[in-house]
C-alpha cells in the first residue's frame, strides 16, 4: 500500500470538522466490564462479531455526506448504500471541492456484499433510512440514520450519521449550541392527547438565571439533534415502514415471549452523542409498556462528545452500566454502553477535557503548557505531539475556539459517562494506532497509509489533516478491522 498524507472519503475533513468540538472529555479507560450484556450470547463465528456489524453500520450511515440532493434523494441513497446498492453511475452527486471536479456515486450495498458475513447473516432493513435537512443546506444531508434488525440476534440496531462537514444544521445548531445558556433539562417534554401516540415536542432552552446543577440538562445541540431524528425525518421512498416517524417505530418494538429482545443504538461524531441520548429516550420509553425493556437498550457511541451535565451522565450510567459482549480476536471493543475513543481525536476530548494549563499526556488532556513565544509562534503540547505553529489568523481561531470550548464545557458542567474504551498503541498491543489505513476515494477507494507527523508540527495544515484522518479512519483498529477488507461493500465515486 502507498504512503500519502491527503484523504477524505466520508467527509470533506476541513478545518471546519477540526474545530467542531463536539464532545466532552474522557479521562482513563474503564477496566474490564465484570458482567456480560443480558441475552447477547452468541459467539462469534467466522464473519463480523456484534460489535464489528454494529460499526459498519455505523459507518454506512454516514454515506449521505458523499453526496447532495433533496432529503428524499439522500434517503433513497442511503437506501442503496446500505441494502442491494446501484450497479451503475446513478443520479447521486457531490462536488470535490479540493479537485473542483463532480462526481456520481455508485453503492455496493452493504447488506447485498456483505450481510452473510455480518453476526447471525440475516440482517434486514425495517425503518428508514431517513434524512432532514434545514433550509439553507444547499442539498447537504443534515441527520440521516435507519433502524436493521436481525431475527436470529433478536436484535434491533439503530446507526445515526456523524457531523456532516457540509451540513448547516450540524455546525450551527447540534455542534455549537453547547454551554451554560445552551441546557435542556431531561427528560425532554412530551405530550399525549386521548387515544393519540405520544408526541416529543421541540426542546425548550432554559433561561440562564432558571439553571439549577443537580438537575438532568442536556445540551440544546444535542436537544434538537434528538428532536428532529425521532420527528422529522424524511423516509427512502423504498422505505419499509414510511408512515412512521423513527418516534413511532421505536416506541412499538415489542419484546418476545421471553423477553430477550434487544435495541442497540450507534453512531459516530455527533452520532456519538445523539446515540447513547436517544438510547436513554428510547429506553424509558420501552420500560413505560414493558419492564423487560430496562436492561436490553444498549448503545455503541464511537468518537462522541458528551450529550450534558454531571447530573445527566450519573443518571446515564446507572441505566446502561458497562457489559461485555463476546468478540473475535483483536477486537478491544468488547463491551456495550462504554464510549469508544482515540486518544489522538480532538473531538471526544472536547468541552470537558479540551485544554488546562498544567497537564501531563496522561491527564487526558488534548491541549496543554501553551504558550505565545517571542518568536511569534504558538507553542502548545497535544495529544499528537507538540505544536510550534505561526501566529496568524488561523492559528488565533484555533487558539480561540480552544478557549470557548473549555470555558463552554466547565461552565455547563458537561460531564462525560463513565463507561469507556480508548485507543491508542498500548490498549491495541500489539498492534499499533499508527499508521492509519484509510482508503483514498480519488483512487477507486484504493487503501492507504497515513503515518503520525512528527514533532514538533509547524504546519496548521498538517495537524487539521491529521485530526481529520484520525477522527474518520482511526476507530477501525480498534475493531480489529481493516477498510480494506469491506473496501467491495462501501460507494465509489465515479469523476466526471
Amino acid at each position: 500500500m502507498k504512503t500519502t498524507k491527503t484523504n477524505f472519503w466520508v467527509r470533506s475533513i476541513s478545518i471546519a470538522i477540526c474545530l467542531s468540538f463536539l464532545g466532552c472529555g474522557v479521562a482513563e479507560s474503564s477496566t474490564s466490564p465484570p458482567t456480560n450484556c443480558p441475552d447477547i450470547n452468541a459467539p462469534p463465528g467466522t464473519g463480523y462479531d456484534l460489535t464489528q456489524t454494529a460499526f459498519l453500520f455505523n459507518f454506512v450511515a454516514n454515506a449521505s455526506s458523499n453526496v447532495s440532493g433533496n432529503p428524499q434523494m439522500l434517503a433513497d441513497f442511503e437506501y442503496a448504500v446500505l441494502t442491494n446498492g446501484t450497479v451503475t453511475p446513478s443520479p447521486y452527486y457531490g462536488y470535490d471541492d479540493t479537485v473542483k471536479a463532480s462526481y456520481n456515486v455508485r453503492a455496493k450495498g452493504l447488506l447485498k456484499t456483505l450481510g452473510p458475513q455480518l453476526i447471525g447473516g440475516d440482517w434486514q432493513l425495517v425503518w428508514g433510512p431517513g434524512n432532514y435537512q434545514i433550509l439553507g443546506s444547499k442539498g447537504k444531508s443534515d441527520n440521516s440514520a435507519f433502524v436493521v434488525h436481525s431475527p436470529s440476534q433478536d436484535a434491533y440496531i439503530l446507526a445515526i450519521a456523524g457531523t456532516n462537514a457540509n451540513g448547516l444544521l450540524d455546525w450551527l445548531v447540534e455542534d455549537f449550541l453547547v454551554g451554560p445558556e445552551f441546557l435542556v433539562k431531561w427528560p425532554m417534554t412530551t405530550q399525549q392527547a386521548p387515544g393519540l401516540p405520544l408526541v416529543l415536542l421541540p426542546p425548550v432552552t432554559i433561561p440562564v438565571g432558571q439553571v439549577v446543577p443537580t438537575d438532568r440538562m442536556i445540551a440544546t445541540g444535542t436537544a434538537y439533534g434528538v428532536y428532529l431524528l425521532l420527528t422529522n425525518m424524511v423516509q427512502s421512498q423504498y422505505a419499509p415502514t414510511p408512515k412512521l416517524t423513527l418516534q413511532g417505530f421505536l416506541s412499538q418494538l415489542e419484546q418476545n415471549t421471553n423477553g430477550t429482545t434487544k435495541l442497540i443504538v450507534t453512531g459516530h461524531s455527533l452520532g456519538g452523542a445523539l446515540s447513547p441520548t436517544v438510547a436513554n429516550w428510547a429506553r424509558d420509553t420501552l420500560v413505560g409498556k414493558d419492564p423487560r425493556w430496562g436492561n436490553h437498550v444498549f448503545a455503541l457511541p464511537t468518537a462522541g462528545p458528551t450529550p450534558g451535565n454531571a447530573a445527566y451522565a450519573a443518571d446515564w450510567d446507572a441505566k446502561f452500566p458497562q457489559c461485555a459482549v463476546a468478540v473475535n480476536s483483536g477486537n478491544i471493543v468488547n463491551s456495550l454502553n462504554a464510549l469508544v475513543y482515540n486518544q489522538a481525536d480532538v473531538v471526544p476530548h472536547a468541552w470537558q477535557y479540551i485544554y488546562k494549563e498544567l497537564a501531563v499526556k496522561e491527564d487526558s488532556y488534548y491541549f496543554w503548557l501553551f504558550f505565545p513565544t517571542t518568536d511569534k509562534h504558538y507553542d502548545v503540547e497535544s495529544q499528537i505531539g507538540k505544536l510550534s505553529l505561526p501566529q496568524n489568523k488561523d492559528s488565533d481561531a484555533l487558539v480561540a475556539v480552544v478557549a470557548y470550548a473549555e470555558r463552554a464545557g466547565r461552565l455547563a458542567g458537561m460531564t462525560t459517562q463513565s463507561g469507556r474504551i480508548e485507543i491508542n498503541d498500548a490498549t491495541l498491543y500489539p498492534r499499533s494506532a499508527w499508521p492509519i489505513q484509510y482508503l483514498d476515494n480519488k483512487n477507486n477507494n484504493a487503501p492507504m497509509l497515513y503515518a503520525k507527523p512528527n514533532a514538533p508540527v509547524t504546519s496548521l495544515s498538517v495537524f487539521f489533516n491529521t485530526l481529520g484522518m484520525v477522527h474518520v479512519w482511526g476507530y477501525w483498529s480498534a475493531f480489529n478491522m481493516e477498510p480494506a477488507s469491506v473496501s467491495n461493500a462501501l460507494p465509489v465515486r465515479i469523476y466526471n
